[in-house]
Order: C-alpha cells, then sequence, then structure tokens
C-alpha cells in the first residue's frame, strides 16, 4: 500500500510539472501583424481598439500610421488577465463598433442607431471614451476572485477531511481484519477444545469397552471346549456397538449458519460548514409588529378648527414635513388650514376650489383633489404654486401617496393610479359607489364603504385581501393605515375609532363617543414620525450583558392589587419577548446598569438579534480573552426600520470590531435641511451631510479649552 501511494505521487507531480509547461506556452500571445507575415513572435502589448497583439517594432508602426495614431494599448500581461472576459464592442442590432454613449438611455450606441432610435437624443449623446472617463471601476472581478478563493479554501478543507476520512477508513478496515481474525481464532479455539473434549470422552469410552471385550474374549477361550455346555451362556453375552450422538445445537449450527460474521459500512452524510462568500450581506430583518390588544391611544392634544362656511365638514387632513396640521374643509372656502402642532392657527393657503381629500407627495408639495370638478391638483404648499393640475373623467374624491404613485378614487372607472407627472399609470376596478376614501401602503389599498359599514384591503392590482364588517362600525368613513399594516377607521355614526389587525381579523374599539368622539369623519396616522422619542445609541458600553433579557420578562397588562383595581394606566404597552444571542456569558455590574436602562427606556440592544450577528460575536479582545462590550442599542419601535446589523472580524488595526448598523430613513432636501438648522427643528433632520466647513468646525470645538478641561 504505502508502495502504490509514492508511485501515485510521482505521476501526480510529472502531471503538475507539464501543466506549467503548458500554461507557460499558453501564456504567450503571438504578434498579429508579424504572424501575417509568417514570423513568429511574442506581443509586448495589446491594442485594445484593434483587438490585436503588437510586439515593440509593430508597437512603433502601428502608432506613427495617422489612423491608429490614437489607438490604446495596454500590456499584454494586463490583457491575459482580463482575456476570458466577455465584452461586447460590437453592436448586436447593426454589427457595428460602439462608438457612442447616450446619457438619456444611458447606453452605447453604434454610429447606425443614432438616426434609427436616439434621433432625439441629440444633446445626450456623446462619445463613449468621454463617458467611460468617469466610469467607476467595476468590483465584480475582485468579488469573484474573493469568491473562487474562499471555494478554493473550502474544497482545499473538503480534501483534507475527505482525506482524513479515508484514513479512518483505513485504520476501520484494519481494526474489522484484525477482529475477524480474532473471531475466527476464537472460534478455532472454541472448537479445539470441543473436539478435545470430544476425543477424550471417546478414548474413555474405548478403553471401557475393550476392557469389557477382553474380559469376554477370555471366557469364550476357557469354555471353549465347553461350547455346548455353554452355549446358553454365550447367547447371554451382550454385545456392544460404539456410536456418537451430535449434539442438535451443532446440527443447528452446521444448517443455519453459512458464515463468521457480516461487514456492515454505516454511510452518513458528513456535516461540513462550507463559508459562503456572500452569506454575511444577507438581510433578515427582525419584524416587531404592533399588537392590536396592546395598543391605546392617549389625548395630547385638542385642537379647535374655525368654520368658514354655515356648516364644517372635515374631508381631509394630513400631517406636514414641518409638523404642522393641514385641514381640508369640503363645505367651507377656497382654502386650506394649517395649525401648528400645539393648535395654534397659522394660515390659510388659497387653492383654486373647494378641497375634498389631500395627501403628503413630497416634503413640500401636496396633492389635492376637488370631487365633483373632477381634477387634482399637485400644489407648493410652501410657495403656494401649482405644480400640476390632472384633469379626470369623473368626479375623484379620496386621494393617497405611496412609493412615488397617487391612488384616487375616481367615479365609474375605479381607483385611478397616476405618477407624479400625472401620467395615468392604470386602474384598478372595484365596487365604489358608495367609496370616498381611501388610504395606501406600499403593496396594500384599502378603502371603506359607508353604506354598507365595511373596510376592504387588496393588492395593488386589486385582487381583494380581506374585508371587515362589524355591527361595532356605523358608517365607515375615514382610514389610516400604520407601517404594520394595521388600520384604523372611524365610523360617523357608531361614533368611534377602531383598529384592525393586518389581516382583518381582529380588531379593538380604541376610542368611543365616551372619549369624546362625535360624528367622525377623518382618521390621520403619521407614518413620518412617532409620538415617542426614537433613540440609537452605538458605541463601547464597557458592559457585559450574557443573554440576560433587556425587557420586562412574561410582562403583563393586567396587574391589580388584592382589591381587584388595575394598577397600570390606560396607555400601558406590554414588551415584547425578543430573545437574543450572545457568545459573551459573563454578566458584570455595568452590564446589569445598562440592561435595567434598557427595560425602564423600551431600549433593545441589537446584537444577536439580526443576521450579521445572529450568534452574538464578541466584539472585544485582551490578553485575559474575549467579551462582548461594544453594542448598537434603539429604541423598539425602530426595530422594524433595521435592515442588517453586523460585527465585523478582528483585525490588527484596533482591540474593538467595527459594527456596522443599517436602518430605513427619509431624507429631506437641501432647502428644508436649512431651514430646520435655521429654526432649530432638530427632530426633522435625518441626516448631515460632511464637509471640509464640518471638519473644520469639528477641530475648532475639539481646540476649546472646555473640552480640553473635560477630556
Amino acid at each position: 500500500m504505502p508502495r502504490e501511494r509514492e508511485v501515485l505521487r510521482n505521476e501526480q507531480s510529472k502531471y503538475k510539472d507539464h501543466r506549467s509547461i503548458y500554461l507557460d506556452m499558453a501564456s504567450s500571445v503571438p504578434c498579429g501583424p508579424c504572424g501575417h507575415d509568417s514570423i513568429k513572435k511574442n506581443a509586448e502589448k495589446w491594442c485594445t481598439d484593434c483587438n490585436e497583439g503588437f510586439c515593440n517594432v509593430c508597437e512603433k508602426a502601428h502608432r506613427a500610421m495617422k489612423m491608429s495614431r490614437y489607438h490604446n494599448f495596454i500590456q499584454i500581461g494586463d490583457y491575459r488577465e482580463i482575456e476570458n472576459v466577455k465584452v461586447c464592442l460590437e453592436c448586436k442590432e447593426h454589427g457595428s463598433k460602439l462608438e457612442m454613449y447616450c446619457k438619456l438611455h444611458e447606453m452605447p450606441i453604434c454610429l447606425a442607431c443614432f438616426p434609427a432610435k436616439h434621433k432625439s437624443c441629440s444633446d445626450a449623446i456623446i462619445p463613449l471614451a468621454e463617458a467611460a472617463k468617469n466610469a467607476k471601476t467595476s468590483t465584480s472581478l475582485a468579488d469573484l476572485e474573493h469568491t473562487i478563493n474562499n471555494t478554493i479554501g473550502n474544497i482545499r478543507e473538503c480534501v483534507k477531511d475527505r482525506e482524513a476520512a479515508k484514513e479512518k477508513m483505513e485504520t476501520q478496515e484494519i481494526r474489522i481484519k484484525k477482529l475477524i481474525s480474532i473471531t475466527r481464532q476464537n472460534i478455532n479455539d472454541r472448537l479445539d477444545d470441543l473436539e478435545r473434549k470430544l476425543l477424550n470422552d471417546l478414548s474413555t469410552t474405548y478403553s471401557s469397552c475393550t476392557s469389557k471385550y477382553q474380559n469376554t474374549h477370555q471366557m469364550n477361550i476357557e469354555i471353549h471346549n465347553e461350547v455346548k455346555a455353554i452355549q446358553e451362556a454365550i447367547s447371554s453375552i451382550d454385545n456392544y456397538n460404539i456410536e456418537i450422538e451430535i449434539h442438535q445445537g451443532i446440527t443447528s449450527l452446521l444448517k443455519d449458519v453459512d458464515c463468521f460474521a457480516k461487514i456492515k459500512v454505516d454511510n452518513r452524510t458528513i456535516s461540513f460548514p462550507f463559508k459562503d462568500a456572500k452569506i454575511d450581506q444577507a438581510q433578515l430583518p427582525a419584524q416587531i409588529r404592533r399588537s392590536v390588544h396592546n395598543t391605546r391611544l392617549e389625548l395630547r392634544k385638542k385642537i379647535t378648527i374655525k368654520q368658514n362656511g354655515k356648516t364644517m365638514y372635515i374631508s381631509g387632513c394630513t400631517i406636514l414635513s414641518n409638523g404642522n396640521l393641514l385641514i381640508a374643509d369640503s363645505n367651507g372656502h377656497n382654502v386650506l388650514l394649517e395649525y401648528n402642532d400645539d393648535g395654534t392657527f397659522i394660515r390659510e393657503i388659497p387653492i383654486s376650489g373647494r378641497p375634498y381629500c389631500l395627501s403628503l407627495v413630497d416634503t413640500d408639495y401636496i396633492a389635492v383633489s376637488y370631487g365633483v370638478k373632477g381634477y387634482i391638483e399637485i400644489i407648493d404648499y410652501n410657495k403656494i404654486i401649482v405644480i400640476k393640475s390632472i384633469k379626470l373623467k369623473n368626479s375623484c374624491w379620496g386621494i393617497s401617496y405611496s412609493d412615488g404613485k397617487i391612488y384616487v378614487v375616481v367615479r365609474g372607472e375605479g381607483i385611478v393610479v397616476l405618477d407624479m407627472e400625472g401620467t395615468i399609470l392604470c386602474a384598478i376596478m372595484c365596487n365604489i359607489a358608495n367609496v370616498f376614501n381611501i388610504t395606501t401602503s406600499k403593496t396594500r389599498i384599502y378603502y371603506t364603504e359607508s353604506n354598507q359599514n365595511t373596510v376592504y384591503c387588496c393588492s395593488s392590482n386589486g385582487e381583494e385581501i380581506w374585508s371587515f364588517k362589524d355591527k361595532s362600525l356605523l358608517f365607515s368613513e375615514g382610514i389610516a393605515v400604520d407601517p404594520d399594516q394595521n388600520v384604523f377607521v372611524v365610523g360617523f355614526k357608531s361614533n368611534n375609532l377602531l383598529m384592525l389587525q393586518d389581516d382583518g381579523k381582529v380588531s379593538k374599539t380604541l376610542l368611543t363617543e365616551a372619549d369624546g368622539i362625535q360624528n367622525p369623519t377623518r382618521v390621520f396616522y403619521n407614518k413620518e414620525k412617532s409620538l415617542l422619542l426614537d433613540i440609537i445609541l452605538i458605541g463601547d458600553f464597557n458592559s457585559r450583558t450574557a443573554m440576560k433579557a433587556d425587557y420586562i420578562e412574561n410582562d403583563s397588562d393586567e396587574i391589580n392589587n388584592f382589591d381587584g383595581i388595575d394598577l397600570l394606566p390606560e396607555s400601558y404597552i406590554t414588551d415584547i419577548d425578543i430573545r437574543r444571542v450572545n457568545q459573551d456569558s459573563t454578566l458584570n455590574t455595568l452590564g446589569n446598569k445598562l440592561l435595567e436602562l434598557c427595560s425602564s427606556s423600551r431600549l433593545r440592544i441589537l446584537n444577536g438579534r439580526f443576521l450579521g450577528d445572529s450568534l452574538g460575536y464578541f466584539t472585544y479582545m485582551c490578553n485575559t480573552g474575549f467579551s462582548t462590550v461594544d453594542y448598537a442599542i434603539a429604541s423598539e419601535s425602530l426595530l422594524p426600520e433595521v435592515k442588517y446589523f453586523k460585527t465585523n472580524d478582528f483585525t490588527y488595526l484596533s482591540d474593538h470590531v467595527q459594527i456596522n448598523l443599517y436602518m430605513n430613513c427619509s431624507i429631506i432636501s437641501d432647502t428644508c435641511m436649512k431651514k430646520c438648522l435655521d429654526e432649530k427643528r432638530w427632530h426633522l433632520i435625518k441626516s448631515y451631510k460632511w464637509t471640509e466647513l464640518s471638519f473644520s468646525k469639528l477641530i475648532d470645538v475639539l481646540s476649546k479649552d472646555i473640552v480640553k478641561r473635560k477630556f
């Protein structure tokens, strides 16, 4: 066996040598012009325009020619690295060389494509070389190389594992052979013992019988002459016959046992962990949804709306990006009413008619529908300018905006979907005889049918998902939806506000006539801003928390004293059980304090709860070992917005790891940013741009004496 392995290694070595020689020969590229003259010469440069290799002499001649003077050359080694990367340099339709680039369509074109398909793009046509100047270097090749290296590493580990398995099988083979030999020897020894015992018994029996025979024979000699006299005595002498009776077990053994033993192969699939190069970039966000049963409302402010006409009918409302409330009164004048968050009236925004419904479509824009007049407008409410007026076929009522699209209830047409330019994208047919109110999310459309006391939920293409009808809801009107797709709807005649679970099967009455609700018409949910203060903390807390809960375990809103009185306020919301993983099993004093802060402030540790750190990796290392002391902590209300959280690997640059957090956020315009900074509306600013001025300001602040004294 060792001799066979040695021969195999020698053959493999010869194969590697031949393969190395073959690769060296294949790595050379012949010079094209020299090859045309039947001269074999290796190329030193590659012309990317002619797609041909050139030696030094031919390169100089090629550059000297007027028509090829400005061709681009690269080293032949660089060409070999990208030789197998397929890049199409010819137009698939015309077969001509791609020389131009259309910035409007973001695609390369040939000279024949320009008059055929890009005649109207003359201002956007530039040379392909100019378009390539600012092109970013693709990371696909590096990505591919990284993936291949990881795959090679995985295969190498597989080979090692299989070689170890082979050695293990060889060891098992030797052990089994030895076991078979020992078993055979044991059987032989046992059979020898049985044979020896049987032979001993046979010898004893034979000796006994021989002795008896001799005695009888002697007697026969003595009475030979007296045969007749002793004839009766002779007839009475016993005849002895030696026989052997084989044990029944031996007979059964000979019939039933056809082999010493059977070789059994236990075939099991090994669990070998392949390391995928991209698996740590997958996103699996935790979804924390609002529970209908745990939702309560608390009155923060009551605002009195001034009446402009004989009667008032609030047919629409929304909250602007600056936090102000905008009201539409369809029985009032041709204005929208704006109030700030403390209920103070600010101004009237003049519009072209009596508004029915409105929706915020951008930081500075709103969309307004005008009922029987049959049109909608997109208005800049800061400058009070009509950006777009869109005429529809019939009267238009409820209006909603979601994901760049405007949804309008149009009588006889259904729910019409438009883009921001006013182009009708589609019309979703549904029974809208008594539908006046609508709201939308990214994937769903919700509307109420007042006379039928029904709430409908359908997909973006009009397929009904669920409907809700209950005697507690009479003449359903205004409707809103939260980020978890829970629905809020008001009953005009039942004088209440209901909350429906996202599947439409569970409902809860949040407000009734006893809470001051009288003929409610509209409800609005501000998706852009939570009423609670959202907090994100990231850094080194020097706290080791093990896997102790950062929330109240087994929390309940039914805590009574001995008299049966509920001790918790109506607005109390129970904590949700969200388990986390932590490889650090130590809990220190600072860790306990941090966990107490989290449970009392509804803050949640993100480590060990999201893909990228699903195993709760260590974040700090020292000479005594590893620990987890660096955390990202966020308000529980922000957990649905967390898309990815990752704890990176340790590097030689630091004893702490880098942690990355990716979340959904809204980016406001630069104009609104400046206004927020001027008015100190910090809560509206979602992001900052880091500039050289920001850097200089930071240096100035760090240089102040108060900072130096503190640190």
